[in-house]
C-alpha cells in the first residue's frame, strides 16, 4: 500500500516539474523584457521622424534598463536573446553616434529593433508578420528579373529583398524555431551566393528561388501559439491529475479485490 502511494506521489511530483518545464522558454521573456517595447516604438516614431537626438536619448534609457534586465535575469534569459537584442541596439546606437546619416539605414536599424522586441513581448500576431506583403513583393520582383534574365535588375532587387529579410531576422531568431530558420537561412544564403550565375543557369535558379518561395511561405502561414500557464491553472491542473490518479487506484483496488475474492471463495 505504501509502495502504490509512493509511486503516486512521485508521479505527481514528476508531472508538476514537467507542467514548471512548460512555463519556461520564450513565456519568460516577456515578462522580463516588455517594459522595452514602449521604448523600441519611441525610438522607432523618432528616427521616423528624423528627431535623431531624441531617438538618441531614448535609446540611452534602452540600453540602462537592458543592462539591468539583463544583470538581474541573466540566468532566465536566453543568451541567444540577449545576444540578438544587444546587437540590434549596438548598431543603431553607432549609426546615430556618425555625422552623415543614412535616413534608410536608420529606418532600418530602428524597425529592427522594433520588430525584435514586439516578438518578445507579444502574445498574438507578432509584428514582423505584418512585413509580408512588401518581403513578397521584393522576393515576386527577384523571380521576375530571373525569368527575364535581366541581371542587372536581379541584382538590385534581390540587396532590396535580403535588406528587408535581414530587417526582420533578427525577430525571427527569438521567435521561431532553430530548425524551421535554419532552413530558409539556408535557402536564402544558397540563393545569395550563386547570385552572380543566376541568370545564366534558368534550372538550378528556379529550383532556388521554389525552395525560397516555399519556406517563406511555411514561415510566415505557421501559427505562433504561446500557452502561458499561471499558477491558479497549474495547480488546477496537478490537483485534476491528483482527482485522475487516486481514480484509476481505486479502480485498480476494486479490481484486485474481486480477483482475490474468486481465488479465495
Amino acid at each position: 500500500m505504501k509502495k502504490i502511494w509512493v509511486i503516486l506521489i512521485i508521479c505527481i511530483l514528476l508531472l508538476t516539474l514537467g507542467l514548471g518545464n512548460t512555463v519556461h522558454g520564450k513565456e519568460q521573456v516577456p515578462q522580463s523584457l516588455d517594459s522595452l517595447v514602449p521604448l523600441s516604438n519611441k525610438i522607432y516614431e523618432f528616427i521616423n521622424d528624423q528627431e535623431y537626438n531624441a531617438a538618441k536619448e531614448s535609446l540611452k534609457q534602452f540600453e540602462k534598463k537592458l543592462n539591468t534586465l539583463t544583470n538581474n535575469e541573466q540566468a532566465s534569459l536566453d543568451p541567444t536573446v540577449i545576444r540578438t537584442v544587444t546587437t540590434s541596439e549596438e548598431q543603431l546606437k553607432i549609426m546615430l553616434g556618425v555625422d552623415e546619416k543614412n535616413n534608410q539605414e536608420l529606418h532600418q536599424a530602428a524597425l529592427e529593433l522594433r520588430l525584435v522586441i514586439d516578438a518578445l513581448g507579444s502574445d498574438g500576431e507578432p509584428l514582423w508578420k505584418s512585413l509580408k506583403k512588401p518581403l513578397f513583393s521584393a522576393f515576386n520582383k527577384v523571380k521576375q528579373d530571373a525569368a527575364n534574365k535581366n541581371d542587372q535588375s536581379y541584382q538590385y532587387d534581390l540587396n532590396q529583398f535580403v535588406d528587408l529579410y535581414q530587417t526582420i531576422y533578427p525577430a525571427l531568431v527569438v521567435d521561431i524555431s532553430p530548425m524551421k530558420l535554419g532552413q530558409i537561412d539556408q535557402a536564402v544564403t544558397k540563393l545569395v551566393e550563386a547570385r552572380t550565375t543566376t541568370t545564366q543557369d534558368v534550372k538550378k535558379n528556379k529550383k532556388q528561388l521554389q525552395e525560397v518561395s516555399k519556406d517563406l511561405n511555411r514561415l510566415f502561414d505557421s501559427k505562433l501559439t504561446t500557452i502561458v500557464l499561471t499558477g491558479p491553472m497549474l495547480w488546477a491542473i496537478v490537483l485534476g491529475s491528483v482527482v485522475v490518479i487516486t481514480l484509476f487506484y481505486v479502480i485498480w483496488r476494486k479490481y484486485r479485490g474481486k480477483q482475490l475474492g474468486r481465488a479465495y471463495p
